[in-house]
């Protein structure tokens, strides 16, 4: 198969991956957890052992890299200058209006742990907070880490000592799957590498970590585990490689392990939610995982992993799925009516390659009609709520908001953005319109060779989540990805190219 037809956030990639849930035989139990490992997987994981460097210090840098495998695009420059820790600018060295504020901050030795995690993989479920603050893991080694820092925040902002260098392994794995998408090896081997490393035994990887101390967030969530999945299987295949085999299997494995009894994942070991996306992830992670075990000639683990898929969308449709005298569309999880972009836009795919068209169309218009805005600009703000003094754009842009609901945060956002972007090529929506938004909006930071704002706007206190007007990891990635369905031109023109030499 070649290398475009592999790619996991494709539309030949997900046309397999859907695919393969039908690959079950019918003797295979039901959502089965493989106990034993075939011999195709235990060659992996002998493999592994040779090849995966597990915290010995010799997990690479994705920048900077020879010069004959540093990537070529500025958006791909940007997000592998992005990993690993920054050092923080002295308070001496900063602007004026920031220096009082980070030598109180400095005197105090709690500001560096109040994180806030992002609900859109961290949480979900009825009458829960959708924030929760990370909790240091001091038994976690120290050292630094290759990860990809999640946020570029200017030095005067009151967030910058708070989230420098945190990386959300969401953000890596959806990193290393655009390095995959575009065919940058070197790159995505290398944030892999490092995932692999901090993997635990049993699959699970930790949701969040401090790339300067090594220090980890006291979490795990499913839908962390299984993008990682996701970007380990997609290497494999787009490569013609096992080497995170093992690491996929395992991660697989994990997530089998927090099925509740309706057959649906829940949130992470520490609670009893369920989210409809990580449960999307999940069997997108055991579709794609069960097709590489088919393509290696192991009919049995590709029978398993499709079969707990089969399963687990099962549950998908029947209790996550909203449908009936209105549009269909999905909710945030089991009895959270909390409505959100992200789950929509997968949701679309998800639905239409398992042969349900209309309800792919339904949910597609659902979102248009719901979540897409307009007349939007970026305007400073000196309030620290809504802190943003470096950007500054009269617009008018459009693009979508993150959820529908009471209270939920009023923001243009760009990942969610390039996410339906991606939607719409993948079920062959024009996207002119669209297109031309989003590069007005890159425009604001392209010119320094940096990657798409987060949102238009900063909101620190909403019970959802947390948007700045910075640069983001996630929105670089998902701007590669959103064009890898059907082109790549628009993420990365010409003009761009010579930014960052």
């Amino acid at each position: 198969m070649s290398r475009s037809a592999r790619r996991m956030l494709s539309l030949s990639i997900l046309t397999g991956a859907f695919a393969a849930i039908g690959l079950a035989s019918a003797a295979a139990p039901a959502l089965a957890v493989p106990t034993t490992p075939s011999a195709t997987v235990a060659a992996a994981r002998a493999q592994a052992k040779q090849s995966i460097h597990r915290r010995s210090g010799h997990v690479r840098p994705a920048w900077p890299a020879t010069a004959a495998h540093r990537p070529k695009s500025a958006i791909a420059r940007w997000l592998a200058r992005q990993v690993g820790p920054r050092k923080p600018v002295a308070c001496s060295k900063r602007p004026r209006n920031a220096r009082a504020r980070c030598r109180k901050r400095k005197a105090s030795a709690a500001f560096a742990t109040s994180i806030t995690m992002r609900s859109s993989i961290a949480r979900g479920g009825p009458g829960a907070s959708r924030t929760e603050p990370i909790a240091l893991r001091p038994s976690q080694p120290a050292g630094s880490l290759e990860l990809i820092r999640s946020y570029d925040i200017p030095v005067d902002d009151p967030s910058y000592d708070r989230l420098l260098n945190w990386s959300w392994t969401y953000d890596s794995a959806v990193a290393a799957t655009a390095f995959t998408s575009v065919g940058l090896q070197d790159q995505a081997g290398r944030l892999l590498d490092q995932l692999a490393a901090l993997q635990a035994k049993d699959g699970s990887i930790d949701f969040a970590f401090n790339v300067a101390s090594g220090e980890s967030s006291g979490e795990i969530r499913a839908g962390s585990v299984a993008f990682a999945a996701i970007a380990f299987t997609d290497y494999d295949s787009t490569f013609g490689d096992n080497r995170y085999l093992d690491n996929a299997s395992r991660a697989a494995d994990y997530l089998l392990s927090l099925r509740n009894g309706d057959g649906l994942v829940r949130g992470g070991p520490d609670v009893k939610w369920v989210s409809t996306q990580h449960n999307i992830l999940s069997v997108i992670a055991l579709s794609n995982l069960a097709e590489q075990f088919q393509n290696n000639g192991d009919d049995a683990d590709a029978a398993t992993y499709s079969d707990a898929a089969d399963g687990i969308s099962k549950g998908i449709d029947s209790q996550l799925l909203v449908s009936g005298d209105q549009l269909a569309h999905f909710r945030e999880g089991v009895r959270d009516n909390i409505v959100p972009l992200d789950t929509q836009a997968l949701g679309v795919i998800y639905e239409a390659f398992h042969k349900n068209p209309d309800i792919a169309k339904q949910i597609f218009e659902y979102a248009q009609e719901n979540f897409a805005i307009d007349g939007r600009s970026i305007q400073l703000s000196k309030k620290s709520a809504s802190y943003n003094m470096t950007y500054q754009a009269p617009g008018p842009f459009s693009g979508y908001r993150p959820y529908l609901g009471k209270n939920t945060p009023d923001v243009l956002w760009f990942e969610g953005t390039a996410e339906m972007r991606f939607t719409s090529s993948a079920v062959g929506q024009p996207t002119h319109t669209l297109d031309a938004s989003m590069n007005a909006w890159w425009d604001v930071t392209r010119p320094q060779g940096l990657a798409p704002l987060g949102a238009d706007r900063t909101i620190t206190n909403n019970p959802y989540n947390e948007y700045h007007v910075w640069p983001t990891a996630a929105a670089g990635a998902w701007a590669v990805l959103s064009g890898a369905a059907k082109d790549t031109d628009w993420a990365s023109p010409p003009t761009a190219l010579n930014l960052l030499k």
